[in-house]
């Protein structure tokens, strides 16, 4: 069991995950913004939860799910690999060959799911 004294935006299980799995530092790499065009849209993770992917600052990528926060996207090991900062989640765009990802895999607490993009 995993005590907490205050609440993240993930919850307090978020710890005894991170206690579970813990995650080494990561690296980012740099990729050509523009590529981030071809993962605008909104990708359906759950029944009622959806992930909208959009372009921000200069060479940056956000993604927000429904009744969240956005966050910055940080590219990991490659162009379609990406990772976020503030809590422990990782997402892998797949490809269509055309620059246009069709959909998204999400990894988080353990847990793998693809899902679709609903554009």
């Amino acid at each position: 069991m995993a005590l907490a004294n205050a609440s993240t935006t993930v919850g307090v299980d978020d710890i005894g995950m991170h206690l579970l799995h813990p995650q080494g530092p990561r690296t980012e790499v740099t990729v050509d913004p523009s590529i981030f065009d071809g993962y605008v849209g909104r990708y359906q993770l759950a029944r009622q939860t959806s992930s909208s992917p959009s372009p921000g600052k200069a060479a940056s990528c956000f993604a927000q799910a429904t009744g969240q926060p956005k966050f910055e996207l940080f590219a990991g090991t490659s162009e379609r690999e990406y990772f976020l900062k503030a809590i422990d989640a990782q997402i892998t765009f797949e490809g269509a060959g055309d620059g246009r990802a069709p959909a998204l895999v999400l990894h988080q607490m353990a847990r793998t799911c693809g899902r679709r993009a609903s554009r």
